[in-house]
């Protein structure tokens, strides 16, 4: 049984846990931003989930697409950043809500 003590100690606790969730975030966002390097093809396909290069380049050319890239030349980067966003925004958005079901 919950004491009346454990009771009135919850939205301290519940304030504590929001500051040390904040900080994490800013930490995360600094540490997502120092690591943002540019990668080759071959890398961006991994970080994408994309199986063929022809894909890639299709993907980068779509209006709207979160795939930012440099051309050097003939060679081609993108930012690892993007390749991830890229890949998360596909993996959220893969399964409407409306088609998801829960098992009861």
């Amino acid at each position: 049984m919950t004491s009346l003590e454990q009771l009135a100690a919850l939205p301290n606790q519940y304030q504590q846990l929001e500051q040390r969730l904040v900080l994490l975030e800013q930490r995360l966002t600094a540490y997502v931003e120092s690591v943002n390097d540019e990668v080759d093809t071959h890398e961006a396909l991994k970080l994408t989930g994309i199986k063929s290069r022809t894909t890639l380049i299709e993907e980068r050319k779509r209006p709207g697409t979160l795939l930012q890239y440099s051309k050097h030349g003939k060679s081609v980067s993108y930012s690892r950043k993007s390749c991830i966003d890229y890949k998360l925004d596909r993996r959220l958005h893969q399964y409407p809500a409306t088609s998801l079901r829960i098992a009861s």
